[in-house]
């Protein structure tokens, strides 16, 4: 509540209001009020999980300390859909036969380069928010979860990447592996090194379970570019997204939907 009485948010749980009035006589009385809050549409909350226990992760200390540290409201942060990887730590590996890739200033990579710059982001930005998911390489003890590829145009027009996720239906649990690919006739060289970054952020974003944010300066917006970034909202919905019982969606709990704009997307 603010100097003026007005209530400037509102978070899901009980929350305690106390003011004063002064009547014409002078004297002045105390008003203590509890109101709840209820989440955005309870009744769409996995069968498995209850309001109560939602709102308590949502309430917690961690997670309100993190919003306040960074200036943020619940509606800011990017939306997530409940799906999620059996294990924090998603390892990788790559399709045989990838082609190296030229940026629009001509410098070249392979997809492995490009990708171990986008896992580093997502890692420390992961991290920065006490998140203990992380992106490593698999190896021989260690089976992929993610797969990177390419495809053409000829296969997924009008999009710089695409991924594909299969997962239970009833539990949201991601069915190992998750598919990236990129769209080497889109990106190969047209797209600047940032751009492609981006690219893979962005589509490990959705593999992370986020959607499409209503901010184009943010690596989530729907078309990923040089001037979009990972930020913390990212960070922090991935961390919902996983502190939250498989299967639970912001549009549920705090009232972020994806973003879905008129133009084809194109990543």
């Amino acid at each position: 509540m603010d100097a003026d009485g007005n209530i400037t948010a509102q978070e899901p749980g009980t929350t305690t209001i106390t003011a004063t009035l002064t009547d014409t006589f002078g004297n002045v009385k105390t008003y203590v009020h509890d109101f709840t809050v209820d989440l955005a549409d309870s009744s769409a909350l996995p069968s498995y999980t209850t309001a109560d226990e939602v709102t308590q992760i949502l309430t917690s200390t961690t997670i309100q300390q993190l919003l306040a540290a960074n200036g943020l409201t619940y509606s800011d942060l990017a939306p997530f859909s409940g799906k999620q990887f059996t294990s924090t730590t998603i390892y990788y590996s790559f399709n045989d036969s990838l082609l190296d890739l030229t940026t629009s200033d001509g410098q070249t990579f392979t997809e492995d380069q490009l990708v171990a710059m986008a896992s580093d982001q997502w890692n420390k930005a992961l991290a920065s928010v006490g998140s203990s998911i992380v992106f490593l390489p698999a190896d021989d003890e260690h089976t992929a979860n993610l797969v990177f590829g390419q495809k053409d145009d000829s296969e997924i027009p009008g999009y710089a990447g695409m991924t594909y996720t299969n997962y239970n239906l009833d539990t949201m649990i991601i069915n190992d592996p998750v598919n990236i690919v990129l769209n080497i006739d889109a990106v190969n060289s047209h797209y600047s090194e940032t751009a492609m970054i981006n690219v893979l952020v962005h589509e490990m974003g959705h593999a992370l379970g986020l959607g499409h944010i209503n901010d184009n300066t943010n690596v989530m917006w729907y078309a990923a570019a040089d001037n979009t970034l990972l930020t913390v909202q990212d960070s922090i919905s991935v961390l919902l997204n996983y502190e939250l019982p498989s299967g639970t969606t912001s549009e549920a709990t705090i009232g972020v939907n994806d973003y879905t704009p008129t133009q084809l997307a194109v990543v």
